[in-house]
Protein backbone atom coordinates (compact mmCIF):
# COMPACT_ATOMS: atom_id res chain seq x y z
CA UNK A 1 0.00 0.00 0.00
CA UNK A 2 1.52 2.82 -1.28
CA UNK A 3 5.33 1.55 -0.94
CA UNK A 4 4.56 -0.05 2.53
CA UNK A 5 3.68 -3.58 3.51
CA UNK A 6 2.22 -4.35 6.42
CA UNK A 7 2.49 -7.73 8.06
CA UNK A 8 0.75 -9.43 11.61
CA UNK A 9 2.86 -12.41 13.17
CA UNK A 10 1.10 -14.98 15.34
CA UNK A 11 2.20 -13.71 18.40
CA UNK A 12 0.84 -10.42 17.52
CA UNK A 13 3.80 -8.24 16.29
CA UNK A 14 2.66 -5.63 13.64
CA UNK A 15 5.21 -4.51 11.44
CA UNK A 16 5.66 -1.67 8.46
CA UNK A 17 8.14 -2.05 6.38
CA UNK A 18 9.66 -0.03 3.58
CA UNK A 19 8.74 -2.11 0.36
CA UNK A 20 11.66 -1.23 -1.65
CA UNK A 21 14.60 -1.21 1.51
CA UNK A 22 12.85 -3.93 3.88
CA UNK A 23 13.47 -1.34 6.34
CA UNK A 24 10.84 -1.43 9.62
CA UNK A 25 9.40 1.94 9.48
CA UNK A 26 7.54 1.11 12.96
CA UNK A 27 6.56 -1.94 14.90
CA UNK A 28 4.08 -3.16 17.96
CA UNK A 29 3.74 -6.16 19.85
CA UNK A 30 -0.77 -6.02 20.18
CA UNK A 31 -0.54 -8.27 23.00
CA UNK A 32 1.81 -5.66 25.08
CA UNK A 33 0.09 -2.22 23.44
CA UNK A 34 -3.63 -3.28 23.80
CA UNK A 35 -3.69 -6.49 26.54
CA UNK A 36 -5.81 -8.88 23.97
CA UNK A 37 -5.25 -12.31 24.61
CA UNK A 38 -3.92 -14.15 21.72
CA UNK A 39 -5.77 -16.83 20.58
CA UNK A 40 -5.30 -20.44 20.89
CA UNK A 41 -3.18 -21.01 18.07
CA UNK A 42 -1.73 -17.18 17.10
CA UNK A 43 -3.13 -13.99 15.34
CA UNK A 44 -4.14 -15.47 11.71
CA UNK A 45 -5.88 -12.54 10.16
CA UNK A 46 -4.02 -10.28 7.73
CA UNK A 47 -4.49 -6.56 8.32
CA UNK A 48 -6.96 -4.49 6.24
CA UNK A 49 -5.98 -1.09 4.37
CA UNK A 50 -8.82 1.10 4.84
CA UNK A 51 -7.89 4.25 3.98
CA UNK A 52 -5.31 5.91 6.97
CA UNK A 53 -5.62 3.18 9.13
CA UNK A 54 -5.54 -1.18 9.10
CA UNK A 55 -7.72 -3.44 10.65
CA UNK A 56 -6.98 -6.02 12.48
CA UNK A 57 -8.89 -8.88 13.71
CA UNK A 58 -7.45 -8.16 17.34
CA UNK A 59 -9.56 -8.21 20.27
CA UNK A 60 -13.29 -9.16 21.17
CA UNK A 61 -14.68 -7.48 17.67
CA UNK A 62 -11.54 -5.47 15.79
CA UNK A 63 -8.79 -2.85 16.16
CA UNK A 64 -7.95 -0.06 13.81
CA UNK A 65 -4.08 1.00 13.79
CA UNK A 66 -3.18 4.57 12.19
CA UNK A 67 -0.95 2.84 9.22
CA UNK A 68 1.31 6.36 9.52
CA UNK A 69 2.36 6.06 13.00
CA UNK A 70 0.95 2.61 14.36
CA UNK A 71 -1.07 4.48 17.10
CA UNK A 72 -4.05 3.01 18.48
CA UNK A 73 -7.19 4.43 17.24
CA UNK A 74 -10.00 1.91 18.96
CA UNK A 75 -10.11 -0.77 19.92
CA UNK A 76 -12.92 -3.60 20.64
CA UNK A 77 -11.38 -5.11 23.94
CA UNK A 78 -8.94 -7.86 25.14
CA UNK A 79 -11.03 -10.91 24.39
CA UNK A 80 -9.28 -13.70 22.21
CA UNK A 81 -9.94 -12.62 18.46
CA UNK A 82 -11.23 -15.27 15.41
CA UNK A 83 -8.87 -15.89 12.63
CA UNK A 84 -10.04 -14.57 9.77
CA UNK A 85 -8.97 -11.20 8.20
CA UNK A 86 -11.69 -8.71 8.43
CA UNK A 87 -13.95 -7.45 5.05
CA UNK A 88 -14.64 -4.34 4.00
CA UNK A 89 -18.57 -3.46 3.29
CA UNK A 90 -20.72 -0.78 3.27
CA UNK A 91 -23.66 -0.17 5.17
CA UNK A 92 -26.48 2.31 4.53
CA UNK A 93 -23.26 4.62 2.65
CA UNK A 94 -21.14 3.68 5.85
CA UNK A 95 -17.79 2.17 5.80
CA UNK A 96 -17.66 -0.89 7.82
CA UNK A 97 -15.93 -3.98 8.42
CA UNK A 98 -17.18 -7.47 8.87
CA UNK A 99 -15.02 -8.95 11.71
CA UNK A 100 -15.46 -12.89 11.75
CA UNK A 101 -14.47 -13.03 15.59
CA UNK A 102 -13.71 -15.83 18.52
CA UNK A 103 -17.78 -16.17 18.83
CA UNK A 104 -20.04 -14.00 15.86
CA UNK A 105 -19.72 -12.06 12.91
CA UNK A 106 -19.26 -8.46 14.02
CA UNK A 107 -20.38 -5.71 11.68
CA UNK A 108 -18.46 -2.31 12.13
CA UNK A 109 -17.63 1.21 11.59
CA UNK A 110 -14.74 1.81 10.30
CA UNK A 111 -14.14 5.16 11.66
CA UNK A 112 -14.52 4.39 15.76
CA UNK A 113 -15.27 0.39 16.00
CA UNK A 114 -18.55 1.35 16.99
CA UNK A 115 -20.68 -2.13 16.67
CA UNK A 116 -23.65 -2.19 14.56
CA UNK A 117 -24.65 -5.92 15.08
CA UNK A 118 -23.48 -9.52 15.45
CA UNK A 119 -24.27 -12.48 14.23
CA UNK A 120 -23.67 -15.67 16.94
CA UNK A 121 -20.95 -18.08 15.82
CA UNK A 122 -19.79 -20.46 17.97
CA UNK A 123 -17.47 -23.76 16.54
CA UNK A 124 -15.33 -26.06 18.75
CA UNK A 125 -12.14 -24.25 20.03
CA UNK A 126 -13.16 -20.98 18.20
CA UNK A 127 -11.69 -21.88 15.40
CA UNK A 128 -13.70 -19.24 13.05
CA UNK A 129 -11.25 -19.18 10.29
CA UNK A 130 -12.01 -18.65 6.41
CA UNK A 131 -12.63 -15.09 5.47
CA UNK A 132 -16.73 -13.81 4.64
CA UNK A 133 -17.52 -14.19 1.30
CA UNK A 134 -19.10 -10.45 0.25
CA UNK A 135 -21.39 -10.74 -2.74
CA UNK A 136 -23.80 -7.62 -2.87
CA UNK A 137 -25.81 -7.79 -0.35
CA UNK A 138 -25.15 -11.25 0.42
CA UNK A 139 -22.41 -12.46 3.02
CA UNK A 140 -21.32 -16.04 2.79
CA UNK A 141 -19.92 -17.49 6.19
CA UNK A 142 -18.69 -20.93 6.67
CA UNK A 143 -16.85 -23.04 9.51
CA UNK A 144 -15.86 -26.95 9.77
CA UNK A 145 -18.14 -27.50 11.90
CA UNK A 146 -21.10 -25.87 11.13
CA UNK A 147 -20.87 -25.79 7.12
CA UNK A 148 -21.86 -22.77 5.47
CA UNK A 149 -24.64 -19.82 5.93
CA UNK A 150 -25.78 -16.90 3.54
CA UNK A 151 -27.05 -13.59 4.99
CA UNK A 152 -28.89 -10.91 3.10
CA UNK A 153 -27.49 -7.71 4.63
CA UNK A 154 -30.04 -5.04 5.78
CA UNK A 155 -27.80 -2.20 6.20
CA UNK A 156 -27.13 -0.88 9.66
CA UNK A 157 -30.19 -4.21 10.80
CA UNK A 158 -28.76 -7.32 11.99
CA UNK A 159 -28.57 -9.37 8.82
CA UNK A 160 -31.38 -12.20 7.75
CA UNK A 161 -30.51 -15.53 6.77
CA UNK A 162 -31.30 -16.96 3.32
CA UNK A 163 -30.23 -20.75 4.74
CA UNK A 164 -27.79 -22.48 6.77
CA UNK A 165 -25.50 -25.65 7.68
CA UNK A 166 -25.85 -26.21 3.98
CA UNK A 167 -23.23 -25.58 1.45
CA UNK A 168 -19.31 -26.10 2.33
CA UNK A 169 -17.64 -26.24 5.97
CA UNK A 170 -14.20 -24.86 5.40
CA UNK A 171 -11.68 -25.37 7.62
CA UNK A 172 -8.84 -22.95 6.56
CA UNK A 173 -8.92 -21.58 3.61
CA UNK A 174 -12.17 -19.75 2.34
CA UNK A 175 -13.72 -20.62 -0.90
CA UNK A 176 -13.18 -18.56 -4.56
CA UNK A 177 -16.29 -17.30 -5.42
CA UNK A 178 -16.86 -16.92 -9.63
CA UNK A 179 -20.18 -16.62 -11.63
CA UNK A 180 -22.34 -16.78 -8.49
CA UNK A 181 -20.92 -20.36 -7.64
CA UNK A 182 -18.30 -21.26 -4.79
CA UNK A 183 -15.62 -23.89 -5.05
CA UNK A 184 -14.07 -24.56 -2.14
CA UNK A 185 -12.76 -27.46 0.44
CA UNK A 186 -15.35 -29.13 2.37
CA UNK A 187 -14.71 -30.60 5.68
CA UNK A 188 -12.05 -30.67 8.99
CA UNK A 189 -8.68 -30.64 7.29
CA UNK A 190 -7.43 -33.10 10.07
CA UNK A 191 -9.79 -36.13 9.13
CA UNK A 192 -12.20 -37.51 6.63
CA UNK A 193 -14.59 -37.16 4.90
CA UNK A 194 -13.51 -34.10 2.80
CA UNK A 195 -13.72 -32.87 -0.97
CA UNK A 196 -13.59 -30.24 -3.25
CA UNK A 197 -16.97 -29.19 -4.22
CA UNK A 198 -18.72 -26.31 -6.21
CA UNK A 199 -22.04 -24.95 -4.79
CA UNK A 200 -24.66 -22.56 -5.97
CA UNK A 201 -23.72 -19.50 -3.34
CA UNK A 202 -27.85 -18.06 -3.44
CA UNK A 203 -29.21 -21.36 -2.92
CA UNK A 204 -26.13 -23.63 -1.03
CA UNK A 205 -26.97 -26.38 -3.48
CA UNK A 206 -24.03 -28.99 -4.46
CA UNK A 207 -23.95 -29.19 -7.77
CA UNK A 208 -20.68 -31.38 -7.96
CA UNK A 209 -17.84 -33.26 -5.76
CA UNK A 210 -14.52 -34.86 -6.45
CA UNK A 211 -12.94 -36.98 -3.58
CA UNK A 212 -10.00 -34.57 -2.40
CA UNK A 213 -6.81 -34.04 -1.01
CA UNK A 214 -6.75 -37.35 1.49
CA UNK A 215 -7.17 -39.43 -1.30
CA UNK A 216 -4.59 -37.60 -3.35
CA UNK A 217 -1.71 -37.97 -0.70
CA UNK A 218 -3.04 -41.72 -0.45
CA UNK A 219 -2.63 -42.07 -3.84
CA UNK A 220 1.10 -40.27 -4.33
CA UNK A 221 2.04 -42.57 -0.81
CA UNK A 222 1.35 -45.61 -3.16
Amino acid sequence: DGGQVYTLGKRGQLFRFDAASGKVEWELTLTNVLGVWKPRWGFAGSPLVAGDRLILNAGAAGTAIEKATGRVLWSSGTNAAGYATPVPVTLEGTPCALIFAAKALVAVQLSDGHELWRVPWITKWDLNTADPIVAGDLVYVSSFDRSGTLLRLRGRQPPEIVYERQGIANHFNSCVLLDGLLYGIDGNSDAPPKDLRCVDLRTGKVKWTQEGPLAYRRSCAH
